[in-house]
């Protein structure tokens, strides 16, 4: 059971990823190191369901006839998923949440107050402690505007999206924003010492995996791009997933840099 819902929830492929990282880069301090990786993890997946983008749904166990079909953004709303101190689980949104040890920055088992609540104001000055973080994301699809949860969506990519990701070259200099957790980032001016292309696989077993791009061979010799059919290989940590075939859904570009 728990192995089944650590690869649901991707923790293989993000602690392979952060090791293979971590041991190519070979940094001093490895908790700071882990914990900017992480963070641009967190980044990424909110800057791709920007208003606007593309996505296709997956993964509906109930809604089933959504998976597959393909809309765009058309707004979101990040949330903590809250277990009240006199029972029940609730949703509420972050701007809604107030942390009762006045801390800036929520983590999970935090203790925390509602507050601002215009519509449900019974809720308001109620405690509990935080189970998860969640972003929950308004989609325009054919079928209709639907709140879906952002690990029910695959962000989709263009050709200008591909073109802006050529930006990003060694040697070039760069400024934080829009740190969340480690804000004092923000403003800080670096060099860009590599980037790693990741890559969102589909599987023959319809599961969606993201997958560092080195770990992945095509058929042919052909450059691996969205629709492409390729297999993994290289894995060092689930290596279960190595022989696994699929079709790329779209890739993104993860940047490091230093000061």
């Amino acid at each position: 059971m728990a192995v089944e819902y650590l690869r649901a929830k991707g923790v293989p492929d993000l602690i392979d990823e952060a090791v293979s990282k971590l041991l190519k880069e070979q940094p001093d301090d490895v908790s700071t190191f882990l914990l900017r990786h992480f963070q641009e993890v967190v980044e990424k997946k909110k800057a791709v369901f920007a208003k606007g983008a593309e996505v296709e749904v997956h993964g509906m166990l109930v809604d089933t006839a959504l998976n597959g079909e393909v809309g765009k953004v058309v707004g979101r709303q990040d949330e903590v998923v809250l277990k009240l101190d006199e029972g029940g689980i609730r949703h509420i949104a972050v701007a809604n949440i107030r942390s009762v040890a006045n801390k800036q920055c929520l983590e999970v088992g935090d203790a925390v107050q509602v507050v601002g609540m215009t519509l449900d104001k019974a809720a308001n000055d109620k405690r509990g402690k935080v189970l998860e973080f969640v972003t929950k994301v308004f989609v325009s699809l054919p079928s209709g505007h639907r709140a879906l949860h952002s690990n029910n969506l695959i962000p989709l990519y263009d050709d200008s999206e591909k073109k802006h990701s050529s930006l990003y070259k060694p040697g070039t200099t760069v400024e934080v924003h829009n740190m969340l957790i480690d804000t004092s980032l923000n403003g800080q001016k670096g060099v860009i010492k590599s980037t790693q292309e990741s890559v969102v696989v589909r599987l023959e077993d319809s599961t969606i995996k993201m997958i560092p791009l080195y770990n992945l061979k095509a058929p042919t010799d052909a450059p691996i791009e969205r629709g492409s059919e390729v297999e993994i290989h290289g894995m060092s940590l689930d290596k279960t997933l190595n022989g696994a075939k699929g079709v790329v859904k779209s890739i993104n570009l993860k940047v490091s840099s230093c000061q």
